[in-house]
């Protein structure tokens, strides 16, 4: 289940990247992003803007957080 977080106001989901580490996603960029969605109505994607990606998936390592920036579909900058 996707986490919401409250910025100013707003509700920001939360997805489940696919990577191992933080580092791992960085390498990534100019890449599509991989990740897990379980919010049903898949509102928390979108391939313009700033997504908030958690990982690994349960279980599988140290907790990470990042902002991830996306332009047509791609990773440009990870926070």
């Amino acid at each position: 289940m996707p986490l919401a977080i409250s910025f100013g106001g707003g509700e920001v989901q939360m997805l489940i990247g696919l990577y191992g580490t933080k580092a791992e996603l960085e390498r990534s960029i100019g890449q599509p992003l991989h990740y897990e969605d379980h919010d049903l109505l898949q509102t928390a994607y979108t391939p313009f803007g700033t997504l908030a990606v958690e990982g690994p998936s349960e279980g599988k390592g140290t907790r990470w957080t990042a902002e991830v920036t996306m332009v047509a579909g791609r990773i440009v900058r990870v926070e």
